[in-house]
């Protein structure tokens, strides 16, 4: 796999999770970093606690403890190909709780979120069998 194709993915799911900020509440901001080596499969997101690192940021005065749910789309550059959960689908894990403060995750904390979920799941260009491989497409 060329080098282009893998700085591909690591964009890709910086576009992913930077994608969670822009439907979560407007209270809390989210930053997120993604560390390269760039993987195309996306469960190496998820487990390796030193690839994906998210900052969620509860800092309002008097700022209350809230449950939140993230969401988002895997998209192409181009956006031809895309996979995702649509803004308004509630992912059926239980929720997120955002202390106030600063609250860091790595993409593995994530992982207990995503183990007992599932949603309506959209795909586009793609199919869910194509994604069970594991493997994300190419750009």
């Amino acid at each position: 796999m060329s080098d282009l194709s893998i700085t591909r993915y690591g964009y890709l799911l910086t576009f992913l999770l930077g994608s969670f900020v822009s439907y979560g509440q407007t209270q809390l901001s989210i930053s997120v970093q993604v560390n390269p080596p760039y993987s195309a499969s996306y469960a190496d997101y998820f487990q390796d606690p030193n690839q994906v690192f998210i900052q969620i940021n509860n800092l309002a005065p008097g700022a209350p403890t809230y449950q939140i749910y993230l969401t988002g789309y895997i998209r192409t550059i181009d956006g031809i190909i895309s996979v995702g959960i649509p803004p308004q689908t509630r992912w059926n894990a239980a929720p997120m709780m955002i202390d106030p403060g600063v609250n860091q995750l790595s993409g593995a904390d994530l992982q207990p979120f995503l183990s007992g979920g599932s949603a309506d799941i959209e795909f586009v260009g793609t199919s869910e069998t194509d994604i069970r491989t594991g493997l994300l497409p190419e750009g």
